[in-house]
């Protein structure tokens, strides 16, 4: 993937540190957003990334309530399926979600940002009818 803009909450200094990271090596916008932006609906490009830290996953839920397609970077300790058993709705696009492990040089994290994709109209729609059971 290559994202037109890479979206942050901005009360997370991790998050908006990986993400002004990744802005300036792959050329994009970052966007620092609060909680009230994203209930009233973000509007962002289909081609956005989102950075979260670990203590955020929840806020993914958020994120595709209000029609956000776009995928995710979780900034973690701990291995993808660990978060998984604690945050089903990473069960939903396996495509659209990756962890970044802090430990793991930085290099991977541009590479783990090729690797992830936005999720497709119809399986956006799909996970909105399946986030009251989330």
């Amino acid at each position: 993937m290559n994202p037109e803009i890479i979206l942050a909450l901005q009360d997370c200094p991790k998050s908006m540190a990986i993400a002004t990271v990744l802005s300036t090596f792959l050329g994009c916008q970052s966007r620092f957003i609060s909680h009230s932006e994203i209930r009233q609906g973000l509007n962002a490009p289909q081609q956005s990334l989102a950075v979260l830290a670990q203590n955020e996953v929840d806020t993914l839920v958020q994120l595709r309530r209000t029609d956000f397609p776009g995928p995710v970077i979780i900034l973690s300790s701990e291995p993808l399926d660990s978060l998984r058993d604690q945050h089903p709705i990473l069960h939903q696009g396996s495509d659209a979600s990756r962890v970044w492990e802090i430990n793991i040089p930085l290099s991977k994290l541009l590479d783990t940002v090729k690797e992830i994709y936005p999720l497709g109209d119809n399986f956006l729609e799909e996970v909105q009818e399946n986030l009251p059971n989330i």
